[in-house]
């Protein structure tokens, strides 16, 4: 088991079962395929990098009383390098604020440290069914203020760069589905509305590297 993710975030955490809503299923599939290629794992020093989440009409039903923000399911915090995901390795997140810094989620494990960036994504492009921050240091490298690019002084999981983030994407809404987080060596956000482009994306990165 990994170490759990440096968390950043207030939060208030529902502890409680969660539906097997069917999107999981396709979350498990791009888990599969991040792990193929190393995208997704652990560290030399223990820590899990990289996280996944999805949105769904029905999961947004579900949880309408909560809020009226946009709810989607993530991987929970320190669960990048399992390779047989079940329910309790996802989180729901019901409710955010950028400015506070704050999350509220349901389910058995703390919320993945991105939570609020992967939000920042759902509130910024219309029509994302998918997002996804994997880590390679080749494809990084490479793109770095060459694809969209988070400022260097920015850390993850922090409001600043979900802040950074809605701001890239306020007047670029038709680029490439890229970020490069420019102070999270290695970390790269992608979205997509559905499970094949998402993979085009990810196989036109690892071609040109």
């Amino acid at each position: 088991m990994a170490k759990p993710e440096a968390i950043k975030f207030n939060y208030r955490f529902d502890k409680d079962d969660i539906p097997e809503f069917s999107i999981i299923y396709k979350l498990k599939y791009i888990k599969n395929y991040l792990l193929k290629y190393r995208l997704f794992g652990i560290n030399s020093d223990g820590l899990s990098y990289g996280n996944l989440s999805a949105y769904s009409d029905k999961l947004m039903d579900y949880y309408s009383a909560y809020s009226n923000k946009i709810k989607f399911i993530i991987s929970a915090s320190g669960t990048s390098g399992i390779k047989n995901f079940t329910i309790d390795d996802y989180t729901i997140i019901v409710d955010y604020d950028f400015a506070k810094n704050y999350l509220h989620f349901i389910g058995k494990r703390i919320a993945s440290s991105e939570s609020l960036t992967h939000a920042a994504i759902y509130n910024s492009v219309n029509n994302v069914k998918y997002v996804v921050h994997f880590h390679n240091e080749q494809i990084w490298s490479r793109n770095i203020h060459k694809l969209l690019t988070t400022d260097i002084d920015i850390e993850y999981g922090t409001p600043e760069l979900a802040q950074c983030i809605i701001d890239l994407l306020r007047y670029k809404k038709n680029l490439k589905p890229v970020i490069i987080l420019g102070g999270h060596p290695n970390g790269i956000i992608i979205w997509e509305n559905n499970v094949n482009s998402l993979f085009k994306i990810i196989e036109e990165l690892l071609m040109n590297i």
